[in-house]
């Protein structure tokens, strides 16, 4: 299998997690007994049995973090990996600001669009609050420009669109591991020295720490063995990684892992279960996905493919799209239809108009995001390359008008 064909099961698979961070908000928004497990939540006879098992795959958005997370580092190290004497650690991160910044910073101002103008819903299913909470604010220009400019990037500033929290662990993470490679990457333990690096975050615990981590566990990917070759045990392997990716506290499918995760605290392991175990499904299925030709072969369809161009773009303003498109649609269907065709109706079409507004957003800000920020690190570096070096202290103390040629020939 060659390198092509894993880039194109990598951008299957990333348009697939971002998928299900949609349907995992669409759970939030209409059926939160699927998120909560809470009874006062229940609305529909199915939902326990979903919620109950390892269904809850389909829609838990933390494994699609924990996904994006680890190929980030994978992606971002291959060259490195590749040809260390050429790879350009300090052009790469300087890349990362306007590679994320632009897209960010139109997303945050089409937030604020959509809440200036009152076109947020003011729907909100069954009572619940998850939306309720969320974009019905007062809008001002001043603290949605600080946002878009720096303040979701470098603080995690998420009121006008609530996934850029994950924008600022990407950042960071990211930034922190070219630094890293850039100081241990040719050690001879560099391997040690960043399982010791994500350790150390995984026991702070918090989830931006142990999200953090990741980016370790996908650069060093590529220093991980192969699978096994047994087809059986692959198979197995990545039941494992679905199971895990799938954990949620409340379910009683996931009550083994909830009284691991038990033990861990008893043994001052603080990291949230809610992100360690699918976290760790995530970096065992990225590594499967790498190995695997079967995988990497329905991965990389032309349908996934697109999706996964457009992947960053669905993230970035499906949720804006959900409290707007998604509950106007939902209120107005309630009547007619009833709750639950209502909610799933609603569903569909903020799905389907989140799909269809995300080309355009890649088209007019996402591409265009990427081809400035390679720019940018050509002209900083051609820049860097052009100034005059400083001369040492030899030329510094010689007398101007010495001519270093005859000096040399009298000798």
């Amino acid at each position: 299998m060659n390198f092509q064909n894993k880039n194109q099961a990598l951008e299957g698979l990333r348009g697939i997690a971002a998928l299900v961070v949609v349907f995992s908000h669409c759970a939030w928004a209409f059926f939160p007994y699927l998120q909560s497990g809470l009874p006062a939540h229940l609305l529909a006879g199915w939902e326990p049995f979903i919620q109950n098992s390892p269904l809850t795959v389909l829609y838990n958005g933390t494994a699609s973090v924990a996904i994006f997370f680890v190929m980030s580092g994978y992606v971002l190290t291959r060259r490195y990996f590749e040809q260390p004497e050429s790879a350009r650690l300090d052009e790469a991160a300087i890349k990362r600001f306007p590679r994320l910044g632009v897209p960010v910073f139109a997303s945050v101002l089409l937030g604020y669009a959509v809440i200036k103008l009152g076109l947020i819903s003011d729907v909100v299913p069954n009572g619940r609050h998850f939306l309720g909470d969320w974009y019905h604010i007062h809008a001002r220009i001043f603290l949605a420009v600080k946002d878009a400019l720096f303040g979701s990037l470098l603080l995690g500033h998420n009121g006008y669109n609530y996934v850029l929290w994950t924008i600022n662990v990407e950042l960071i993470g990211s930034i922190g591991l070219f630094a890293f490679m850039a100081l241990f990457g040719r050690s001879r333990c560099a391997g040690i020295c960043a399982l010791l690096c994500a350790g150390a975050l995984v026991w702070e615990g918090e989830p931006p720490y142990l999200l953090g981590a990741l980016f370790f566990g996908g650069a060093y990917l590529h220093a991980w063995p192969k699978p096994p070759s047994s087809a059986v045990i692959r198979y197995l392997l990545l039941a494992l990684a679905l199971v895990l990716g799938g954990f949620h506290a409340q379910s009683t499918f996931y009550a083994p892992l909830q009284a691991l995760a038990a033990w861990l605290a008893a043994h001052h392991i603080r990291a949230d279960p809610a992100f360690l175990f699918p976290s760790l499904g995530g970096l065992l299925l990225v590594w499967l996905v790498l190995h695997s030709k079967t995988m990497s072969a329905a991965l990389s369809s032309k349908p996934l493919a697109w999706l996964g161009g457009i992947s960053f773009s669905l993230y970035l303003i499906h949720s804006i799209l959900l409290s707007s498109i998604g509950l106007a649609s939902f209120g107005v269907l309630l009547a007619p239809l009833g709750y639950q065709a209502a909610a799933v109706l609603g569903s569909l079409i903020t799905v389907a108009a989140s799909l269809l507004l995300s080309v355009p957003f890649r088209s007019l800000v996402d591409l265009p995001a990427i081809r400035l920020a390679s720019r940018f690190g050509k002209w900083s570096f051609a820049r860097e390359a052009t100034v005059t070096p400083l001369p040492t202290r030899e030329q510094a103390t010689r007398p101007a008008d010495v001519d270093p040629a005859r000096l040399a020939k009298k000798a």
